[in-house]
């Protein structure tokens, strides 16, 4: 329950930041399709999402709501981020 009231505020602070113009590109750390909403609704304010996700848990969906450029797999950087 606590995640999706962090998946909640995480989507207002994006959406309401897209209004407010406080950014050109989302950074969302998450490959939840529950974002999918979020994404389009961003996109449609003519603001760029980038998403970092694992591959294994990057859903179909979203991964088809963003452009193959800005999707980066944190597979990849792991041991550069590991402590």
């Amino acid at each position: 329950a606590i995640e999706k009231k962090v998946d909640i505020k995480i989507a207002i602070d994006i959406i309401s930041l897209a209004y407010e113009n406080e950014y050109d590109t989302a950074v969302l750390v998450s490959g939840d399709g529950d974002f999918v909403p979020v994404v389009r609704k961003v996109k449609e304010l003519d603001k760029n999402v980038e998403v970092w996700a694992f591959r294994y848990s990057l859903a179909n969906a979203l991964k088809e709501e963003i452009e193959q450029e800005n999707i980066n797999y944190l597979d990849g950087i792991l041991s550069k981020i590991e402590m």
